[in-house]
């Protein structure tokens, strides 16, 4: 029997098959679920490696480069970015859709340890991030004041940003911004050259006198108490009175090659 001569014959047929195919769209709308940002997770991951006190042009050379050269072989790659700043190397590798992104992310993280052999010993552990839309922030807040504006990016972050992350529902609060408090040495070539000192040495002795050492356990009776020798600076005067450096007799301080001051 034909489309045609079947739709005629039989009326309440078609009748009941419309009304099924309606009564299912009826259906499939009211448990359709709807979402203003849908799940649709960009396959790529990014690895971040922090390079402090190189330009651009060295943590292109030293820190991207090796590490596109590593990362070019990863199974189902279909792009590959890099990003290279003072300080900062960013490669995402962007797969194909559908891609497994776990399997992926081993896969980067075993190529990575071959890219660690290259690395300068400066440069920091590389970090891998997955990137997803649940990272896209929703909402903004801009603050602004009239008096203790050099205060105001601590009293948003200890203040504001702490209450907001209690927060039923919120997952990060990030903070950006205004002023941070820094501790600035400025050194002054002519004194470094007229004791012998290098910016290394220097570096070398603030890391070794701003630490706290653990100093292992003390048992007295049935109590056990944990030592530890604190050693980390305190207040600023204290920065410029590290030694450097010790010759012929003659201490070297901080503040006698560099001016030290509590700044942003």
């Amino acid at each position: 029997m034909l489309l045609p001569e079947f739709g005629v014959k039989r009326p309440v047929t078609n009748l009941m098959i419309f009304l099924a195919a309606i009564m299912m769209g009826l259906v499939s709308i009211y448990f359709l679920p709807i979402d203003l940002m849908p799940r649709i997770e960009p396959p790529s991951i990014s690895v971040i490696t922090v390079y402090p006190g190189a330009s651009a042009e060295d943590v292109e050379t030293k820190i991207t480069m090796p590490m596109e050269n590593d990362l070019s072989i990863v199974t189902n790659l279909n792009e590959l970015v890099s990003f290279s700043k003072e300080n900062t190397s960013v490669v995402t590798c962007k797969f194909e859709w559908g891609t497994d992104l776990d399997e992926a992310s081993n896969n980067i993280r075993t190529r990575l340890e071959f890219t660690k052999l290259k690395l300068p010993d400066d440069a920091q552990e590389p970090m891998i991030i997955k990137f997803n839309t649940s990272m896209i922030p929703i909402l903004g807040l801009g603050v602004t004041a009239k008096e203790s504006w050099e205060r105001l990016h601590h009293l948003v972050d200890t203040k504001i940003s702490d209450a907001l992350k209690r927060v039923p529902g919120v997952g990060a609060v990030q903070t950006s911004g205004g002023l941070e408090r820094e501790i600035h040495v400025e050194l002054d070539q002519h004194k470094m050259t007229a004791y012998g000192l290098s910016v290394k040495e220097i570096d070398t002795a603030l890391r070794n006198n701003n630490i706290t050492v653990p100093a292992g356990s003390l048992k007295i009776g049935q109590n056990e108490y944990m030592l530890r020798m604190p050693g980390e600076f305190q207040k600023v005067d204290e920065i410029g009175q590290t030694v450097v450096k010790v010759s012929d007799s003659r201490v070297v301080y901080l503040k006698d090659v560099a001016a030290v001051s509590d700044s942003f």
